[in-house]
C-alpha cells in the first residue's frame, strides 16, 4: 500500500491508496495541506505510535472522519477552530492535555479579546477529536471542560423596529423580497421559508402551512397583507405553470406536490442563504443595526408584544412547544419600551427645563 498527496486542477489534495498491481487504486478526497497528507500516510504505515499520539499525529485522519459526517459549514467551522487549537497544543502529547492546560487555553484566548461562545466552538472541535481517539485507539483521555450556560448566555437581540423592517424591505426585490416579508410579517423561521411549497400557500384563507418545522411540527400561520397574499398567488401560478411546461417538454413526471414556492434561480433547488442580500439592502436603507434573517422572526415577535398581542397567540404563530420559549421575547420588548419610555423622559425633561427658563425670565 502506499499513499501520498495528489494535488488536482481544483487545487485541492487526493489521498491515493494502491492495494498492490492487480487491485484498483483507491481514491480519498483530503482537504488538507500536502504535510497534512505525509502525516496521514505516516499514520497508515504504522510509523505513529497510536498508545501515545502527539497532538496533530491523528488529525488528519480524524478530520476525514469528520468530514464524511457533517456538513460543508461543519467542517469549515472545525477546520478554523483546528487552527487556533494546533497552534497552541501542537507542541504537546494527547496525554499532556489536561484541565490545568485547557484553563490555560480559555485564559489565553480570553486576553485575546475571544467571545467565550467562541472558545466553547474550538473545544467542542477538541472534545469531538477526543472522542473519536477513545473510539478508534481504546485511549481514555479526558474531553474538555467548558463554559457553562450563564457564562455563554448570548446578548438579548436587537430587534428592528416595524419602520426599519418597511425600509429595508423595500429595497429588496422578486422572491427573496417575499421571503423577507414571509419572515417579517408571519414569523417564519428562515429554513421554513425556504422550505415552502407552492401548495403550501391557501389564497382562500390567506394562510401558509409550515410543514415539519423545528421539532417536527405543522402549523398554519395567517398572511395579513394583501398585497403579499396577491404576489404569493402569482409566484405559485407561474411555478406550477413552469413546471408543466418543463413536464410536457422533457416528457417527465413531475411531482407537484414537491414544487419549491422559493427556488433559487441559480440552481432550481432550495435557497441555503439569504443573508448578503439583507445586509446590502440594511446598508441600502441606512439600517445600522447587526441584521440577519432570525432577526425578523425576533423583530416579528417583539412587535406584536409591544402592540399588546396576548403571548400565547405569539406562542402559536412562532410554532414555541413551550410558553418559556416564547417569554424571552418579552424581555427584549420590556427592552424595546425602556428606549422608547427613555426617549419620552428625556422630551419631558427638555421640556422641564423650557418651563424652568421662562419662569426665571
Amino acid at each position: 500500500m502506499s499513499v501520498y498527496a495528489h494535488p488536482t486542477k481544483r487545487g485541492w489534495q487526493m489521498i491515493k491508496i494502491f492495494h498492490g498491481r492487480k487491485n484498483p487504486a483507491e481514491y480519498i478526497p483530503f482537504d488538507g495541506s500536502r504535510e497534512d497528507a505525509l502525516a496521514l500516510e505516516a499514520e497508515i504505515r504504522g510509523t505513529i505510535d497510536r498508545t501515545d499520539p502527539g497532538f496533530g499525529d491523528l488529525l488528519p485522519e480524524f478530520k476525514i472522519a469528520y468530514r464524511n459526517r457533517t456538513s460543508k459549514r461543519g467542517y469549515e467551522v472545525l477546520e478554523n477552530s483546528f487552527r487556533h487549537l494546533m497552534a497552541y497544543f501542537g507542541q504537546f502529547k494527547m496525554r499532556h492535555i489536561v484541565s490545568s492546560l485547557i484553563e490555560q487555553y480559555k485564559a489565553k484566548r480570553l486576553q485575546e479579546g475571544v467571545k467565550r461562545r467562541t472558545i466553547n466552538i474550538e473545544l467542542s472541535g477538541l472534545s469531538a477529536y477526543i472522542t473519536w481517539l477513545n473510539e478508534t485507539t481504546g485511549s481514555k483521555f479526558q474531553r474538555p471542560k467548558r463554559f457553562g450556560k450563564r457564562e455563554t448566555a448570548p446578548p438579548l437581540p436587537r430587534p428592528l423596529s416595524v419602520p426599519e423592517m418597511v425600509r429595508v424591505i423595500h429595497c429588496l426585490k422578486e422572491d427573496i423580497k417575499a421571503m423577507v416579508e414571509i419572515m417579517a410579517m408571519c414569523g417564519l423561521r428562515r429554513d421554513e421559508t425556504f422550505n415552502l411549497k407552492v401548495f403550501d400557500y391557501d389564497h382562500e384563507s390567506r394562510t401558509l402551512n409550515v410543514r415539519n418545522g423545528k421539532g417536527g411540527k405543522d402549523r398554519r400561520v395567517p398572511v395579513s397583507s394583501a398585497d403579499l397574499c396577491l404576489r404569493l398567488q402569482a409566484m405559485a401560478l407561474k411555478r406550477l405553470k413552469e413546471a408543466e411546461e418543463k413536464a410536457e417538454k422533457e416528457k417527465e413526471k413531475i411531482n407537484f406536490s414537491e414544487l419549491l414556492l422559493f427556488p433559487s434561480p441559480r440552481t432550481g433547488r432550495r435557497y441555503t442563504d439569504i443573508r448578503k442580500s439583507i445586509l446590502a439592502a440594511a446598508k441600502e436603507a441606512g439600517v445600522a443595526k447587526h441584521i440577519h434573517p432570525h432577526l425578523l422572526r425576533h423583530s416579528f415577535a417583539t412587535a406584536l408584544l409591544n402592540d399588546g398581542a396576548d403571548i400565547r397567540v405569539i406562542q402559536e404563530l412562532l410554532g414555541h412547544s413551550e410558553l418559556a420559549t416564547t417569554q424571552i421575547y418579552t424581555q427584549v420588548a420590556d427592552v424595546s419600551k425602556r428606549g422608547a419610555t427613555d426617549s419620552l423622559a428625556a422630551m419631558f425633561s427638555g421640556g422641564a427645563a423650557n418651563v424652568a427658563l421662562v419662569k426665571k425670565d
